[in-house]
């Protein structure tokens, strides 16, 4: 069998075994989609929480020192548009509903990442077998982790990946002439950076470029500009008047000391998986390659190795390891596709790295966390129910002064069902962050603990809390037991 023969019969077999695990992975979205499996991962109780305040009429973001004490840790585009959706598709009235449009959406942007991958691959680096393309995308597909099946990653990525594409069209045509793909790039580095702060990274890593390796100054102020003005304008629309607490959610927050926590999680599942088959190949080509003569090529191997670089720096800082992380993996596929595509020269090495990718796109579908949540979807009904019986009695029964707390497992969804009035709704940010780095004060809940006004506490049967952060609660008595669920009340309030 000739090269050639082989080196399609390659692509054929990832295509086939890819494609299979990408139409399974659909599926099980869908159906995670419309299940009442609640969001289980902080950045994705921070979005539903953040949507359905929008939706109650609310400002997005608040002051963290105060009740509900909530915290919203990214930027407002991925809210506003799930609120907006929500309201045209009349879900808003319904939590479910809610969280199903979202979950929905997330699919559909990770849908979506098809055009910009075959463009890069076909329209840049002319790629013209339609099944390498395939396997790319399915590849990237199923690298998406759990947490973006509900959070910012899903919209983050694909603007990333439109953002990188209209810059290395820009790189494309360089030599010739170039007009609007420098502005589009600008446009949607902006798009990145107000759906993940972190997006801000991207700009400066496409501005060092431009500025290292083209020194083309008109290019550079027309990237910067584009940027700057749509970041302008997409500042005044989602942000406002909300200045000030925009500032304490999005910069103050994150003030985070040095956390080598990350070095266990780095061994951990599909975390592991994930940085060191994919990651390290990608990083590989990246550096040993950097001296390629065509700068889209060389673009793409400059951004990953940028990308890596601040994932790794990032992560020693509590709270954000992965960032970026998903982003370089998603290249990392593409430099390998474009690599292997080469099969004249390369044909040996991308020989042994087909069974390599063929075992790691199938651990990584293997090891995701979120698997155990499928076991039991009546279990995650009934639960809904019972939350939706519970928080409708507290709810009734509380003063414009006073307030609930729960301390249930997954107790993100019984505090949007009780809404303004229940207290931490973020709550894992203030305990791993905000709490013990001391970057708000938690003292008017502590005050308001002691005055009573916590009225209710919800938790589950023979769990009630004593000491939350430096409030202890005291002159508390079992009020009922609900479904499984004890209520306590603030005696005085009887």
């Amino acid at each position: 069998m000739s090269s050639p023969q082989k080196y399609h019969l390659a692509v054929r077999t990832v295509f086939i075994v890819l494609g299979l695990a990408f139409l399974s992975l659909v599926i099980i979205r869908l159906i995670y989609a419309f299940s009442y499996i609640p969001a289980t991962e902080s950045s994705t109780i921070n979005m539903l929480y953040g949507v359905i305040r929008m939706l109650n009429g609310r400002g997005l973001y608040s002051n963290p020192e105060l009740p509900p004490y909530s915290v919203i840790q990214f930027m407002p585009l991925q809210y506003y548009v799930v609120a907006g959706m929500s309201q045209l598709a009349g879900a808003a009235q319904s939590i479910h509903a809610v969280t199903e449009m979202n979950r929905l959406l997330c699919l559909f942007f990770n849908l979506l990442m098809v055009i910009p991958i075959f463009r890069i691959l076909k329209n840049i680096f002319d790629i013209k077998n339609k099944e390498l393309c395939c396997s790319v995308y399915f590849g990237s597909f199923i690298l998406v982790p759990a947490s973006d099946y509900t959070g910012q990653g899903s919209l983050f990525l694909l603007a990333v990946l439109f953002a990188i594409y209209y810059f290395l069209c820009f790189l494309n045509l360089y030599e010739f002439k170039y007009g609007s793909e420098l502005v589009l790039s600008g446009i949607f580095t902006a798009l990145t950076f107000f759906t993940n702060q972190i997006g801000f990274l991207l700009f400066l890593g496409i501005l060092f470029y431009l500025l290292l390796f083209t020194k083309d100054v008109k290019a550079t102020l027309r990237f910067a500009i584009s940027f700057a003005l749509a970041s302008i304008f997409l500042f005044i629309v989602l942000v406002g008047s909300s200045v000030n607490y925009w500032y304490l959610n999005i910069i103050k927050r994150l003030q985070n000391p040095i956390d080598l926590k990350f070095l266990k999680e780095m061994t951990d599942g599909s975390v592991f998986l994930n940085i060191y088959f994919v990651g390290m190949l990608g990083l590989a080509i990246s550096i040993f390659l950097m001296k390629d003569l065509k700068l889209r090529e060389h673009f793409l191997r400059f951004v990953i190795l940028f990308l890596f670089l601040y994932a790794f720096l990032s992560s020693l800082f509590g709270g954000s390891f992965g960032n970026f992380t998903n982003t370089f993996l998603v290249l990392s596929l593409m430099l390998f596709s474009i690599t292997f595509a080469n099969y004249d020269r390369w044909m040996k090495g991308s020989w042994l790295a087909i069974p390599f990718l063929f075992i790691f796109c199938i651990l990584n579908i293997y090891s995701n966390p979120s698997w155990k949540y499928f076991k039991h979807l009546d279990h995650w009904k009934a639960d809904y129910t019972n939350w939706m019986f519970v928080s409708r009695y507290v709810k009734q029964n509380v003063k414009n002064d006073e307030y609930i707390f729960t301390i249930i497992g997954n107790e993100n969804m019984i505090n949007q069902m009780i809404g303004e009035k229940a207290l931490f709704p973020t709550r894992e940010i203030v305990t791993n962050s905000t709490y013990p780095n001391k970057i708000f004060s938690y003292e008017d809940f502590s005050q308001r603990v002691k005055d009573g006004k916590i009225k209710y506490i919800i938790c589950k049967e023979n769990k009630q809390p004593v000491k939350f952060l430096d409030a202890v609660f005291e002159g508390y008595e079992k009020e009922a037991i609900l479904n499984g669920y004890e209520i306590y009340i603030y005696k005085e309030s009887r």
